[in-house]
C-alpha cells in the first residue's frame, strides 16, 4: 500500500506542476491543497487490479485538478491528463519492462524493493515529458491551436491506452507467456507508427491551410496593385476635370468679385469647399500604395453611409512590406466596413511609426452587435462559411507573426466601438540604413 500512495504523491506531484506551468489557479493554496489530497487520496483507495478502472480514475483527476482547481479549458484539460497518464503508464511499462529483461521474474515480484526505485524513475521521465509539452504549447499560442487535431491526438492516446492496458492484462493473466516482453515492445512500435502518421497527416493539412493563406495573400497583392492602378488613373481624370472646372469658378470668383459682392464670393467659397469632388481629390496620405488602398476604403464607406476618418503620419510605413501592409489593411477595412453599423457608423485609422523601430496601426468601428468570440476569446465570423470568412483573420496573424509583431482585438460594449491594433517591427536593413 506504501507503494501505491507513494506513486500517486509522486503523480500528483508532477500533474500540479503542470497545472501550475499552464494554467492560473482558481483557488488559493489551502483549497487546492485539499483538493489534491481528495482526489488523488480517492484515486489512491479505489486502486485495483483492473488496468483500465485505474487509467479512468487517473484520468478524472487530472481533468479535475487541470480544468477545476486551474483554469484550464475542458477540452484541453482532458487532452493534457489523458496525456500524462499515457506517458505514465508507458513509462512504468517500459521500465520494469527492461528491467525484467535483465531479471527475469521481476514481474511478478510486484513489492520488490527496487520497485520504488523505479517508480522514481518513471515520475522523473514523466515530468521531463510534461516539461517538454509546456514548452511547445506554450510557445503555440492556444488561439492558433485546431479542435479537432486535440480531440484526434487524444483518440489516439485513448487507443494507445487501452491497447497497453489489455497487454498489461494478459500478462498478469498469464505471467510465464512467452516473448511477453516481445509482445510489449511490438504493440508499442505499432502504437508508435500511428501515432506518427497521424501526426504526419494532421501536419500535412497545417500545410495545405498555410499554402491556402499564402494563395489569399497573392490574390490580395494582385488586387492591391491593381486598385493602385485604377485608383491612381480615377484620380488623376478628376483633377483633370476638377482643374476644368476650376476655371470656371475662378472666372465667377472674379466677377463677383469685381462687382464687389463680397459676401456672395465667401458664400461661393464655402459651397465650393464643401463640394464632394474637391474633398475626394484630398490626399490622405503622401505614400502612393498606401494612399490608394485607403482611397479605396474611403469610397466604399462613403457608399454606406460611413463617416472615415485617417490620421496617416508621413513616412509611417517606410521599411514596411507592402504585401505585409496590404493584408493587414485589406482584412482589418474589410471587417470594420462589414460590421460597422448603428447610430453615427465611423471608422477611425491611426497609422504611425514610434521611434523608426515599429508602426502602430490603429483601427476602430462602431459596431452595435457584439462581435463573436470563440472558447479562447479570439473574434470569429459568424457567417455559415467560416471556413473560408476566418481566413481573414487568420492571414492577418499568420503575416504579423511572420513580421514579429503583436496584435489585440477588443470589445467596448460602453461605447459600441470594436478596436484593432497591430504592431509591425521596421525591418533592420531600413532601420539601419536611416541611423
Amino acid at each position: 500500500m506504501d507503494v501505491i500512495i507513494m506513486s500517486y504523491f509522486l503523480e500528483a506531484l508532477v500533474t500540479v506542476i503542470f497545472a501550475r506551468c499552464m494554467y492560473i489557479p482558481r483557488f488559493k493554496l489551502p483549497i487546492r491543497i485539499l483538493i489534491y489530497i481528495v482526489l488523488y487520496g480517492c484515486a489512491a483507495l479505489t486502486h485495483s487490479g483492473n488496468s483500465m478502472l485505474n487509467v479512468l480514475v487517473d484520468v478524472m483527476a487530472g481533468v479535475l485538478v487541470l480544468g477545476f482547481a486551474y483554469s484550464g479549458d475542458p477540452a484541453d484539460s482532458f487532452f493534457n491528463a489523458t496525456v500524462l497518464v499515457a506517458v505514465n503508464f508507458l513509462c512504468e511499462l517500459e521500465i520494469v519492462n527492461i528491467v525484467n529483461y535483465f531479471y527475469m521474474g521481476f514481474l511478478n515480484e510486484v513489492y520488490s524493493s527496487n520497485l520504488r526505485f523505479l517508480l522514481l524513475l518513471a515520475r522523473a521521465v514523466l515530468f521531463l515529458v510534461a516539461m517538454v509539452i509546456v514548452y511547445f504549447q506554450k510557445k503555440r499560442k492556444q488561439s492558433e491551436k485546431a479542435e479537432i487535431e486535440g480531440f484526434l491526438a487524444t483518440g489516439i492516446v485513448l487507443c494507445i491506452l487501452v491497447l497497453y492496458a489489455a497487454l498489461t492484462k494478459v500478462l498478469m493473466i498469464i505471467p510465464d507467456i512467452d516473448n511477453g516482453g516481445l509482445t510489449v515492445f511490438i504493440a508499442l512500435l505499432i502504437s508508435l507508427i500511428v501515432l506518427v502518421l497521424t501526426m504526419s497527416l494532421l501536419s500535412l493539412a497545417n500545410k495545405r491551410n498555410e499554402e491556402l493563406r499564402m494563395v489569399q495573400l497573392a490574390i490580395q497583392k494582385r488586387e492591391g496593385d491593381e486598385v493602385l492602378l485604377k485608383t491612381s488613373t480615377e484620380k488623376d481624370e478628376k483633377m483633370r476635370i476638377l482643374i476644368h472646372d476650376m476655371k470656371k469658378h475662378f472666372q465667377t470668383l472674379k466677377l463677383m468679385n469685381e462687382y464687389g459682392e463680397v459676401d456672395k464670393v465667401n458664400k461661393y467659397l464655402d459651397n465650393l469647399l464643401e463640394d464632394s469632388d474637391v474633398k475626394s481629390v484630398e490626399d490622405i496620405s503622401n505614400n502612393t500604395f498606401l494612399g490608394a488602398i485607403l482611397y479605396r476604403y474611403t469610397l466604399k464607406a462613403k457608399e454606406k453611409n460611413i463617416k472615415m476618418n485617417c490620421d496617416i503620419r508621413d513616412k509611417c510605413i517606410d521599411g514596411i512590406d507592402e504585401m505585409t501592409i496590404t493584408t493587414i489593411l485589406y482584412n482589418l477595412l474589410d471587417n470594420a466596413i462589414e460590421n460597422c453599423g448603428g447610430e453615427s457608423p465611423f471608422i477611425n485609422i491611426s497609422i504611425q511609426k514610434k521611434n523608426d523601430s515599429y508602426v502602430n496601426i490603429n483601427i476602430l468601428n462602431r459596431s452595435v452587435k457584439k462581435p463573436v468570440q470563440n472558447k479562447y476569446g479570439d473574434f470569429i465570423s459568424d457567417k455559415q462559411d467560416k471556413a473560408m470568412h476566418g481566413l481573414g483573420l487568420k492571414s492577418i496573424k499568420s503575416t504579423i507573426k511572420k513580421n514579429g509583431g503583436e496584435f489585440s482585438a477588443y470589445y467596448s460594449p460602453e461605447d459600441k466601438v470594436f478596436h484593432a491594433v497591430a504592431i509591425l517591427y521596421v525591418e533592420k536593413k531600413y532601420e539601419s540604413n536611416n541611423m
